[in-house]
């Protein structure tokens, strides 16, 4: 796109908000930066344009650069009437990011100052939500409450009541939940969340022990179009339920849905069983291991087995590793042809991964390299990459990289994995093209998998490639407060400008690196390069300055260089 040097700012004004309400965002973002070239802009329409610029990047979906506008925009010009807006699109973006405590920043300016606000209700909402995500129920149920008071101004009416029902259950007033589900489903019968609030009330109904209304809420049809999981975890209560009630035949008859690879458990293991998956599946791991231990004196081998299998799961998600690894390690001695074998085994050499046992975990993976289970498969090529990258052996590490992509996309996390591997170890290869096909592939399926460190290695792939403008692109997408990357982002950053000859911008971001970094070497080459580019602008007197800085301030640096 060309952008005429004499348009007028107005006129590129209304050029950039056709292009924007069109949804053509990228090249509105370009339109709106154009104006600020322009000498003696009126201010309204200059805070617009720059509000627009940061409107424009999260359509595009460029998070972090929308971010670092919608900040620039409020330091800018702090009594724009546009203010409510960019604080509202900052905390979405921060809960989004799940940088809660800066959302919150954000949100609550918003509520204090701008009652008239279009936001406010959605706002409380959003505040509530980032509280709920830090299992801070009474803070999140104070602003759930707030949001619904606010309803004309709320976007989110359905789930905030939804998650004021949610809130109330972690709180323990199963009373005031069920009220609000029910809200949902008299006044929301068309949200996609009242067959998710009909599964809430059938769970609080069974922790009040009201397990007669349990067994009517989870019985309801509209539990049949959750999502299979869900709609497992509502059968499950169902089961329970039943059970509580000493209805044993319809316990069994709902559990064996569940259970249909367990045809020979009699009826009591059945129920035993499910009351040992309930409990782990709701986070009660003591209870759930008390019980599967219970169930290893079974007589029949698949229970045993399971039990085993389950026992250690238990001990493995509350932290106790190493009883898990001895669980596991039971279970390869006596079940080694059980079909829950290959897992327990990818299992117990995770756990030993963790414990720095790499050379135990190596053995057990290798084996697992050509199990016919294709998700078995590529998680061991996945940590087998990772173990030989740790090593530094990138060339091994990339093989078996490649031979987890290779498995295929229809693993999502995994695969994933798989291309961040193989894009990051053909990186240390010098391989920069097939680094950039990788990382590509990865951002174009999954933009948000790791999307610090997977733009982060595209940029730095780019740089070396000699792409620098390229690179600008992916070095602005990642956050630069990730503790990994984003000092070296930066610098990459003002390198990648540098190169480019736009020194306006090194200088920024030299300085911005020198300000934050606390390697003295890097600290001596920003400097050099900061210098530099004050002789690129020919501001010769403050090249000077900072080389005659350098020279006296880090003079054994360089020298030891």
């Amino acid at each position: 796109m060309i952008i005429a040097r004499n348009s007028l700012p107005g006129d590129l004004y209304n050029d950039a908000m056709l292009a924007f309400n069109q949804h053509e965002y990228s090249k509105a973002q370009k339109l709106f930066e154009s104006i600020f070239s322009h000498e003696n802009i009126d201010s309204e329409l200059k805070s617009t344009a720059f509000y627009y610029v940061g409107e424009s990047y999260f359509y595009l979906e460029e998070y972090n650069a929308a971010a670092s506008t919608f900040e620039g925009f409020l330091n800018k010009f702090p009594f724009s009437s546009l203010k409510d807006r960019a604080l509202y699109r900052l905390g979405t973006i921060y809960v989004n990011d799940k940088e809660f405590e800066k959302a919150r920043t954000k949100l609550n300016e918003l509520v204090q100052f701008y009652f008239a606000s279009e936001f406010l209700g959605s706002a409380y909402y959003l505040i509530g939500e980032s509280y709920s995500a830090q299992r801070r129920y009474k803070e999140a149920a104070e602003n759930f409450r707030l949001a619904i008071n606010y309803a004309s101004t709320n976007s989110f009416e359905a789930n905030t009541i939804y998650s004021l029902g949610n809130a109330y259950e972690h709180l323990g007033d199963y009373t005031k939940a069920v009220e609000q589900y029910d809200e949902i489903l008299s006044y929301y019968r068309d949200s996609e969340l009242e067959s998710l609030a009909q599964l809430r009330i059938g769970a609080t109904y069974y922790n009040l022990k009201k397990y007669d209304n349990a067994v009517i809420e989870l019985s309801d049809p509209k539990i049949k179009r959750l999502t299979p999981k869900k709609e497992s975890e509502a059968l499950m209560l169902l089961a329970n339920s039943f059970f509580k009630l000493k209805e044993y035949k319809n316990a069994q008859d709902i559990f064996s849905e569940l259970i249909k690879k367990n045809p020979e458990l009699s009826d009591e293991e059945q129920i035993k069983f499910s009351m040992a998956k309930i409990n782990f599946q709701s986070g009660n791991y003591d209870e759930a291991y008390d019980a599967f231990i219970e169930l290893i004196t079974s007589d029949v081998d698949s229970v045993v087995a399971n039990s085993v299998y389950w026992a250690a799961e238990s001990k493995r998600y509350s932290g106790q590793t190493n009883q898990a690894a001895e669980l596991y390690e039971r279970f390869l001695e006596n079940f080694p042809n059980q079909k829950l074998a290959e897992q327990v085994a990818f299992n117990l050499a995770s756990i030993y991964y963790q414990e720095k046992r790499e050379v135990d975990a190596e053995k057990i993976l290798l084996n697992l390299r050509s199990s016919p289970n294709s998700n078995i498969r590529i998680r061991s090529f996945n940590l087998l990459g990772e173990i030989n990258f740790n090593r530094r052996k990138y060339q091994e590490s990339n093989e078996y990289y490649r031979s987890a992509v290779n498995i295929g996309e229809g693993l999502n996390n995994e695969y994933h994995q798989a291309l961040l591997g193989k894009g990051v170890s053909d990186y240390y290869l010098d391989d920069f093209n097939e680094s950039i096909k990788s990382l590509g592939r990865l951002i174009e399926t999954a933009p948000n998998f790791e999307r610090s460190k997977a733009n982060f290695y595209l940029a730095e792939a780019n740089f070396a490639a000699g792409e620098f403008q390229r690179s600008i692109t992916y070095y602005n997408r990642v956050n630069t407060d990730d503790s990994q990357v984003g000092l070296q982002t930066i610098f990459g950053k003002a390198y990648a400008y540098y190169n480019s000859k736009d020194y306006a911008n090194a200088i920024f971001y030299f300085n911005e690196y020198i300000s934050k970094s606390r390697d003295p070497n890097k600290i001596v080459e920003a400097n050099l390069r900061l210098a530099d580019s004050f002789y690129g602008t020919k501001n010769f007197v403050r090249s000077s300055q900072i080389y005659d800085e350098v020279f006296s301030k880090y003079k054994n640096a360089l020298n030891n260089d």
